[in-house]
């Protein structure tokens, strides 16, 4: 097994290639392009000197960085590692020609390697200059095993790793294990030592692979779970392993979880952001279309790449705005979209009508109460979906207004003016209320016995009457049903029967 590099036109058509290796197993696992029109190669190596490779053998296999000119002749190699074995995942080449190398070592200290493991396996992650000078080292890792798999660098110059882990709290781990192999982001500064680090993942088997940055400069981990809901995962999974993403913060606080997969197993291996704030997750899968999967494989595991982002986030669009109104000063706001909430819930913003300042509020589902407003006074709001991947962080921004009137000296409603017919019904009925207005929205909602709602619509009752048929296949049985106005709300029963 050699490395092996070819370079092809735009069009895919072979350039040249070129075989580098020696006389025993030399696997490349990345290539990067360098700012002076080469290359730079990454794997790990069980050779001693012969073939192309200078340096003898350290331990079991090393570290084997090769850089490469613009046609790929062998410019410098650099054998890195320990006595026993060491596993390369990952590269960064910065723009000085300086490059990031990590992976995982089971080595303890010796002549080139300066820092002892603390567990089993641990990160290990080192500098070179454009020569392949080692300028710095760093080990991180608890008592048991840490297996690093990408590196970012942002542009404070601090450098975020990670992979799995199974190390209990320890040495630089602060958090226990939730069940198998946890995500374990780990945030350095430009030089190595440790800034935070986070334990992330449920009571099952949760392997992280990539790392993209987003344009709020927030982070998203890419990787497969065959968690259940648990630990710090809010997920649930759709089959076996599903891909599993995971955004967070630059301070290292979880903000959003997503779960993507069908019936069988999916599992992703790289992630990137394009150029309009998306991003592309691939892996492989051996789902048939299920759950999230619309196409079913050709036959054992099949390459799945899936795209999300702003589009994604346009279809968690907030509509059918509606506001019910409290005693006390306060209102409750509802919406509705059609995929559910998006990953980073809602911002509702309002003001007195006329003002020229917006009060800013959040919410993760569709409602929202709002405490301490001003009586008598009558309000405008808008609501948007909040999402990660767009250039603003944000969907599509205005889409309704509602004025809230807060208080009515004479509402236009009672409690006593609501008429369901025919009653019992099929699902198929008509409600009146009595009301001077033309067009009058409302919100209707279904409880069965035990208080649970069980259905909602939102509607127009012309002069108060509209016809109502269910799609929703409820049991026969006895529901109770409000029915909200901007203005005040009703009750009343409904017997239905199938």
């Amino acid at each position: 097994m050699d490395y092996w590099l070819v370079k092809l036109d735009a069009g895919g058509n072979v350039l040249w290639d070129v075989t580098i290796g020696s006389t025993q197993d030399d696997w490349l696992h990345i290539a990067v392009p360098t700012p002076d029109g080469g290359c730079l190669l990454g794997g790990w190596s069980f050779s001693g000197i012969g073939g192309l490779k200078t340096d003898a053998t350290l331990g079991f296999c090393d570290f084997w960085v090769v850089k490469t000119d613009s046609v790929g002749n062998i410019e410098w190699q650099k054998t890195l590692g320990g006595s026993s074995y060491d596993y390369l995942r990952d590269i960064i080449v910065k723009e000085n020609g300086h490059s990031l190398i990590a992976g995982y070592s089971a080595s303890p200290a010796g002549p080139y390697k300066s820092e002892a493991n603390k567990g089993d396996e641990d990160y290990w992650i080192l500098e070179l200059n454009e020569a392949g000078d080692v300028l710095w080292e760093s080990v991180a890792g608890g008592s048991g095993a840490d297996l690093l798999e990408s590196i970012y660098q942002d542009h404070n110059g601090r450098i975020l790793v990670a992979g799995r882990s199974y190390s209990n709290a320890s040495f630089d781990k602060s958090e226990d294990s939730f069940g198998d192999f946890d995500y374990w982001p780990v945030m350095l500064d430009s030089t190595g030592n440790l800034i935070w680090e986070k334990t992330i993942g449920g009571d099952g088997l949760d392997m992280l692979y990539d790392i993209a940055q987003l344009r709020d400069s927030s982070y998203v981990f890419s990787g497969h779970s065959r968690s259940g809901i648990s630990g710090n995962k809010s997920t649930l999974n759709q089959g076996d392993f599903d891909y599993w993403l995971v955004g967070m913060d630059e301070y290292g606080n979880i903000s959003w979880q997503m779960d993507i997969g069908g019936s069988g197993a999916d599992n992703t291996e790289s992630i990137c952001r394009n150029r309009y704030g998306e991003i592309i997750i691939g892996g492989y899968s051996v789902s048939p279309a299920s759950g999230d999967k619309t196409e079913s494989g050709w036959g054992g595991y099949d390459f799945w790449l899936v795209k999300a982002g702003q589009n994604d986030c346009r279809s968690y669009k907030p509509h059918h705005l509606y506001s019910t109104p409290k005693p006390d000063a306060t209102a409750q706001l509802s919406w509705r979209s059609n995929y559910g909430d998006p990953l980073s819930g809602y911002e509702i913003y309002y003001r007195i009508t006329g003002s020229p300042l917006w009060t800013i509020e959040t919410s993760s589902d569709k409602m929202i109460m709002l405490n301490d407003l001003t009586s008598g006074a009558s309000y405008e709001w808008k609501v948007r979906s909040v999402c990660p991947f767009t250039e603003d962080s944000y969907a599509e921004s205005v889409l309704a207004y509602f004025t809230i009137p807060l208080r009515q000296t004479e509402p236009l409603i009672s409690h006593t003016q609501l008429t369901i017919y025919p009653n019992p019904s099929d699902g198929h009925f008509a409600i009146q209320i009595k009301t001077n207005m033309e067009s009058l929205p409302a919100r209707i909602i279904f409880y069965d016995l035990s208080g649970k709602v069980v259905y909602t619509e939102t509607m127009y009752l012309h002069f108060g009457y509209a016809v109502f048929k269910t799609d929703n296949p409820l049991p026969t049985g006895i529901y109770q049903i409000e029915i909200y106005t901007p203005f005040n709300q009703t009750t009343g029963s409904l017997y239905l029967t199938r």
